[in-house]
C-alpha cells in the first residue's frame, strides 16, 4: 500500500493523466483548403486562429503548395479564422467546434483585391529562350527601382494550369516542370501594382529567361503588358 502521502501523490498524478487524456479524447479540429475564385490552391497563405471575441492570437500557419491548414487538440467553443494573401482581400471566418468533431473548410475561396487600371504603356521584356536537357521551365527576376523585391507573389498560369510560388534573395523566381503552352504571368505584392505579361510561350525542353528585370512600380495601376495589343512583340532570342 505504502505511506497515505505517497499514495496521495500516486492518486493526484493517476488523476491528472486521466483528465489529460480525457482532454485530447475530446479535441477538436479545424482544417481546411484555401483556394482562389479559379479554384487553384492559395499557397503561402496566413492563417490566424483566435477566440471569438477576443484579440489574443492562440495559433498561426501557412498554406502548403496544396493550400492545405490544419488546427489541432482544439476545446470547444467559437473561433475566428483569419486569412491573408498578398494580392488578395482579407478573409475572416467564423467557426464553432464541439468536443471531438473534425471540421473541414472546404471551401475557402479568396478574391483579388481591387485595384485600378492605367494604359498599356510599358515596353515588354525580351524572352531568352535555351534548350535544356531537363524539363521546361521560367526564370526572372523581380526589383524596384534598382532594389530587389522579395515575397512577391508570381503566378504563371494558362485556363488549365496555374503555377504559384514566390521571389526570393534578389528578387529571383523559377518555375520548374512546366507543361508547353502559351501563358500568363502576374506578379503581386501588397506595396506595388500588379504586373501582368500575357502570351508566354513555353515549348517543351527549353528554358525560357526573363532577359529584363521585371521592374515593379508603386503607383495603384495595373502595369498590363500584352504583345497581342503592341506594336512591337517581345524579342524571343533562341
Amino acid at each position: 500500500m505504502g505511506p497515505p502521502v505517497l499514495n496521495a501523490i500516486r492518486l493526484v498524478i493517476w488523476v491528472g493523466l486521466v483528465q489529460v487524456s480525457a482532454n485530447l479524447t475530446n479535441a477538436a479540429e479545424i482544417k481546411g483548403t484555401v483556394r482562389d475564385l479559379s479554384g487553384a490552391p492559395a499557397d503561402n497563405t496566413s492563417v490566424e486562429l483566435r477566440r471569438e471575441g477576443s484579440a489574443a492570437l492562440l495559433r498561426s500557419l501557412t498554406t502548403d503548395r496544396s493550400g492545405t491548414f490544419q488546427f489541432t487538440e482544439l476545446e470547444e467553443g467559437v473561433y475566428k479564422l483569419s486569412f491573408h494573401c498578398v494580392g488578395f482581400r482579407p478573409l475572416n471566418w467564423t467557426v464553432s467546434v464541439r468536443p471531438d468533431q473534425k471540421l473541414v473548410l472546404s471551401d475557402v475561396a479568396l478574391q483579388l483585391a481591387p485595384i485600378e487600371n492605367c494604359p498599356d504603356e510599358f515596353d515588354l521584356p525580351r524572352l531568352l529562350v535555351e534548350k535544356t536537357n531537363g524539363p521546361s521551365e521560367l526564370v526572372g527576376i523581380v526589383e524596384e527601382s534598382g532594389s530587389s523585391v522579395r515575397n512577391a507573389a508570381v503566378t504563371f498560369f494558362d485556363s488549365s494550369h496555374s503555377y504559384r510560388t514566390t521571389t526570393g534573395v534578389g528578387g529571383h523566381f523559377r518555375f520548374t516542370d512546366l507543361d508547353p503552352g502559351r501563358y500568363t504571368l502576374r506578379i503581386r505584392h501588397a506595396d506595388f501594382a500588379d504586373f501582368l505579361i500575357e502570351d508566354v510561350d513555353i515549348r517543351a525542353g527549353k528554358k525560357t529567361l526573363i532577359g529584363d528585370v521585371l521592374q515593379l512600380d508603386r503607383c495603384p495601376t495595373t502595369v498590363h503588358c500584352n504583345p497581342t495589343r503592341k506594336v512591337r512583340r517581345a524579342a524571343v532570342c533562341m
